[in-house]
């Protein structure tokens, strides 16, 4: 229904006064129609709806009323006020004999001076509230309401006052209205704008505002009166002239009553200043000569202002200068100038802005005039349009209406003007999703709580997922609906996508206890994309309401969501209302059993769903689009996740970028700080081990070391006199773990005194560090907080000062703790391993110094880079020199390459390895000698990602069947983390991911893997990036293995090259070697 002007009683602005200030009749309301979109409940049932556009423009002290229909004060059938002291809407509707509630719009007070479009929709004892075409409030009538009567009042004849409330366009519909007809509404524009400025009260003004909409609609053809109207730019070599009408001394047309034989005119025109000059520059002349002027008018040198000229009867170029107002560069305004007599008025935008009088009585004008006077042309960088010459006196009021004459558009300012309605728009929604989320985010604490599936789910066989669901809660409005008494209603909400039809019906979701009993059940139907929702009711088992007027779009994700409040059953589709219908009987109550795809319909294939949610309670349209808001599109959730992780990148960037200056400046510091220290102490004098070490069994070395210096602070720091202060520092590389306490340094007479000692934890790369104090046997403070990494050089450094205690890595603290007494005083007697544990297996130090004075920050940032780990590096590099000759000597790589040239995986590939030397005792091939009986291998390849892919992606199998792994290499779905798996004598699919290290899209990386035993190490080019162990001891590999498993044979954007498989464990030196060998 596209016109309803047949419903409209009041089209004009109305500025509302005193009581019953018009009386007029309504049509009666017509029962059974459905004109407005709304299918009445029942027979009888009184629908209707009310609309208009309202500005308030002040509160009021008194209760005011806009419309009232019925004969009684107290019996109001309907009635709509404004609250006292408020801008609130006040509704009622009695019902026979009972006297309804008031309803309130109170949490959406309306701004000042603003315009809305109000609807109200009644429908039986449902009342809906829409603000500008949504709707914002829903609330129910204690009863049914009674028959509105013909007569109404606009303002009712026993409230004072409607002062500062104007309405238009007030429509009366005798039947119930939709969402949808009410939004059709809201399109219909307000009969006039000009109510965006100041409301009119006075009775004055209202006969000048009627004065001039007689003028407006009447007498004015503004064509007649137009001298230029296109956009026009002004040059030096303008000057354009142009024929004007002659003063009309005794017309009224522009609101002004005119004085006989008084000369009367206006001028009005659209500029824009685009840039200062040094010299006076004319915009419009009317006169014979320079200094003639009747009138002329020009712009100020080295300013944005207007110089008005007339001459007048006492003097020549007369005038009054617009100063109380500076114009800004490049910016349009409307300016006009009105002369009367002797007045002058000047205005800006449609309001009087200056005043004034001239000496004498304005000069007649002459009919000649010029755009850009010809004597002085010089009027660069001035634009104007519209411009209008009126030959009667212009009122306030006129002026105002030539102030909403559209400007004409400059070249893209169309564009601008759309973009920044756009801008407004999206302002507006952002301002309704706000006003509905912060609505609902205090009823509904936690929207999760509701949640069923959250990830993205794609829909396969039948019975995919059983679950239970929250029972119903009858007496619920959490949803923002108003229950009846133990009516059935709740409501489901997902995110789907459909990716092709089938010629099946699929299930989507199923509530109850066999495929005939369905409370509710969702399917598509076969080769449709539309939703079937069926619910077994009162009156009939699987009762259907479908949505068959939209069908979901292909491979394109929509928010869908049911809401069931009796026997009404409503569609929503991306938060709108997509679909309505009714049940033949009331709605059965659901049972707690459900499943995500019923478990008789054999498929679901092509059906992805995200965010599904199960509500027991009614829902409402607001709530609908709160839950829309609040659960991200798949796809959307997808771009913001990529988006933050390209901030969290940049962010590391910047971070890198800041600790590379950061270095920088450090440099400088130490050279400063070396000095300092260097020019106190020699530091080999402290030393007690200085080459790299391998510590081995108990009791390795018993040494002495210096009595603490009590009264020195060489390491930095200034004693408390009686304290124990010293420094422990060492280089450490920890090259396995080990399932006992390993000892790497020992100060004490026996096991339990340790004053101090150090060890690693069993299992781990942690240091235990250990000083008995005065209060506690076995004091201490572990390094938990940072975790050494295997086969890497770390410089661990101690400083002990009375009770605290400062762990350092690489010269940076990183854990700082207290004991809980004073440390006891060290011995002189200590041993590297102490005599009392069994092993420091796996274990390498060198440059091992006891301080005897407590460390400062600075003093462990000089012992880490003291010049003598420069010669140990040396030898580390001589070390690996040597390793790299022995395995070149000894070792023919191409006897275990498998793959040689760069090779694109796609379907599977069946290869033979070589057992020889797998499960022996002797081979040390690799670096590292085995252990009776176990298994060692290690695989090694280069090997680069072209693309992710959502399916698993095999690269390397070993073993007789899918489910028989000894190993298997894949790359999981999304991502390039390598999936490695080892069946173990203890659990099937054993196995140690690479998850610590991310391989980047077209890189190339040689990843290598070494088993020896239950230890699992993975190498990135050449350095250990993860370690861990297998549950138990793995079984043998087989001969026969797979390039792309026979089972999982899609392996899309991985290339390799060198692929090697060894058959013994390798070192991290020989890992390095592969790795270098085909850099």
């Amino acid at each position: 229904m596209n016109d309803h002007s047949g419903y409209e009683i009041f089209k004009n602005l109305t500025h509302l006064q005193g009581p019953s200030m018009e009386t007029f009749q309504i049509t009666p309301i017509l029962i059974e129609s459905d004109l407005g979109g709304i299918f009445p409940d029942k027979k009888g049932q009184i629908n209707y709806g009310i609309s208009m556009w309202i500005c308030i423009t002040k509160t009021h002290n008194k209760y005011r009323s806009i419309f009232h229909n019925g004969s009684k004060k107290g019996l109001p059938s309907p009635a709509i006020g404004i609250h006292p002291n408020q801008t609130t809407i006040h509704f009622r509707h009695d019902s026979e004999g009972l006297q309804n509630k008031d309803i309130s719009l109170a949490d959406f007070p309306l701004d000042l001076n603003t315009w809305y479009q109000l609807a109200i929709s009644v429908c039986g004892c449902k009342v809906t509230l829409y603000l500008n075409g949504e709707p914002v409030q829903i609330v129910y009538l204690q009863g049914e309401p009674s028959m509105p009567s013909n007569f109404c009042y606009l303002v009712d004849p026993w409230h004072g006052s409607a002062e500062g409330i104007s309405i238009s366009n007030f429509h009366w519909f005798p039947f119930g209205i939709s969402n949808e007809f009410v939004k059709s509404i809201s399109q219909i524009p307000r009969s006039t704008e000009r109510e965006e400025k100041q409301t009119l009260n006075t009775e004055k003004e209202i006969e000048r505002e009627k004065f001039l909409l007689e003028i407006d609609t009447k007498k004015i053809t503004w064509s007649d009166y137009e001298v230029v109207k296109d956009i026009t730019e002004l040059t030096n070599s303008l000057p354009k002239k142009l024929n004007i009408s002659p003063v009309q001394v005794e017309s009224a047309l522009g609101g002004i009553k005119p004085k006989n034989g008084q000369v009367q005119y206006g001028i009005s025109m659209r500029i824009k200043i685009t840039k200062n000059r040094d010299c006076w520059r004319s915009v419009f002349h009317n006169g014979l000569r320079v200094n003639h002027c009747t009138p002329a008018v020009w712009i100020h040198p080295n300013e944005v202002r207007i110089s008005f000229l007339h001459d007048s009867t006492l003097e020549r170029l007369d005038g009054l200068d617009l100063n109380d107002f500076t114009l800004e560069l490049q910016t349009w305004y409307h300016w006009a100038v009105s002369v009367c007599g002797t007045q002058v008025v000047h205005y800006i935008n449609g309001e009087a802005v200056q005043k004034g009088e001239l000496e004498g009585e304005a000069l007649m004008p002459i009919n000649d005039c010029w755009l850009v006077a010809p004597w002085l042309n010089q009027s660069e960088g001035i634009i104007i349009s519209d411009f209008y010459w009126f030959p009667f006196g212009i009122s306030d009021e006129f002026v105002r209406l030539v102030d909403q004459i559209p400007r004409s558009q400059e070249k893209g300012e169309e564009e601008k003007q759309q973009k920044e309605e756009e801008m407004k728009t999206k302002f507006l929604e952002k301002k309704k999703k706000d006003m509905i989320i912060q609505r609902f985010d205090q009823k509904i604490n936690n929207l999760t709580l509701y949640e069923i599936v959250k990830d993205e789910t794609e829909l396969k066989g039948p019975s995919m997922k059983q679950f239970q669901i929250s029972p119903i809660q009858v007496e619920s409005d959490l949803g923002g609906i108003k229950p009846k008494n133990g009516q059935a209603h709740y409501g489901i909400s997902m995110w789907i996508r459909i990716t092709k039809k089938h010629d099946k019906w699929r299930s989507i979701f199923h509530n109850g206890l066999r495929n005939d009993h369905r409370t509710p059940g969702i399917w598509v139907p076969p080769n449709e994309t539309t939703i079937s929702f069926s619910h077994d009711s009162t009156v009939e088992d699987n009762d259907t309401v479908n949505m068959t007027h939209y069908p979901l779009k292909l491979y394109t994700w929509h928010h869908w969501t049911v809401s069931v409040c009796g026997h009404t059953v409503v569609h929503y589709l991306d938060g709108e209302v997509a679909q309505r219908g009714y049940l033949k009987g009331e709605a059965l109550m659901p049972i707690k059993d459900c499943w995500l795809v019923d478990p008789w319909q054999g498929c679901a294939e092509g059906i992805h769903i995200s965010g599904f949610h199960w509500f027991p309670f009614g829902i409402s349209a607001e709530f609908v689009k709160y839950v829309k808001y609040m659960s991200l599109d798949p796809m959307l959730k997808k771009k913001q996740e990529k988006k933050q992780k390209e901030e969290e990148d940049l962010k590391k960037q910047e971070f890198q970028e800041y600790k590379q200056r950061e270095k920088e400046e450090a440099k400088i510091f130490r050279k400063l700080l070396f000095k300092v220290f260097d020019e106190n102490l020699k530091l080999s004098d402290y030393q007690i081990i200085k080459d790299i070490t391998k510590l081995k069994g108990p009791s390795m070395k018993n040494t002495y070391i210096s009595p603490i210096m009590i009264d020195e602070g060489l390491g930095g720091i200034d004693p408390t006199e009686g304290q124990v202060h010293y420094g422990i520092s060492m280089w450490i590389r920890i090259t396995k773990r080990h399932k006992k306490l390993r000892s790497i340094f020992h100060n004490g007479s026996t096991n339990e005194r340790r004053t101090p000692a150090v060890w690693i934890h069993p299992d781990q790369t942690t240091i235990h560090f250990r000083h008995d104090s005065t209060t506690q046997k076995n004091d201490g403070l572990d390094l938990t907080d940072f975790t050494l990494d295997l086969n890497v050089w770390y410089h661990w450094a101690v400083s002990v000062c009375g009770t605290e205690i400062v762990h350092y890595i690489n010269g940076d603290i990183a854990q700082k703790g207290n004991l809980k007494g004073q440390a006891l005083e060290p011995g002189s007697s200590c041993w590297i391993v102490d005599p009392w544990h069994g092993s420091a297996d796996g274990i390498i130090i060198r440059n091992f110094h006891w301080l005897p004075f407590g460390l400062s920050d600075e003093f462990a940032v000089f012992a880490y880079h003291n010049p003598i780990s420069q010669e140990v590096q040396e030898k580390e590099k001589e070390r690996e020199k040597f390793f790299f000759q022995n395995f070149s000597q000894g070792i023919d790589l191409s006897r275990y390459e498998i793959v040689k040239k760069k090779t694109q995986l796609k379907g599977p590939s069946m290869k033979k390895i070589l057992l020889d030397r797998v499960s022996v005792q002797s081979s040390y091939l690799g670096g590292i000698k085995p252990q009776n009986g176990e298994v060692n291998y290690a695989i090694s390849m280069w090997i680069r990602f072209n693309k992710t892919h959502d399916k698993w992606r095999s690269v390397f199998h070993n073993g007789l069947t899918d489910d028989h792994r000894t190993p298997a290499i894949w790359i999981r779905p999304n991502t390039t983390q390598i999936h490695f798996r080892h069946d173990s004598n203890i659990k099937k699919n054993d196995g140690l991911d690479l998850t610590k290290f991310d391989l980047n899209l077209k890189t190339w990386y040689h990843w290598g893997v070494s088993v020896s035993g239950c230890q699992v190490v993975h190498y990135i080019n050449g350095e250990i990036v993860e370690d861990g162990y297998l549950q138990g001891d793995p079984l043998k590999p087989i001969e026969t293995c797979w390039l792309v498993d026979p089972w999982y044979n899609s392996s899309k954007g991985i290339t390799v090259r060198n692929l090697h498989w060894f058959p013994f464990a390798i070192s991290d030196m020989f890992a390095k070697f592969v790795y270098q060998k085909h850099m």
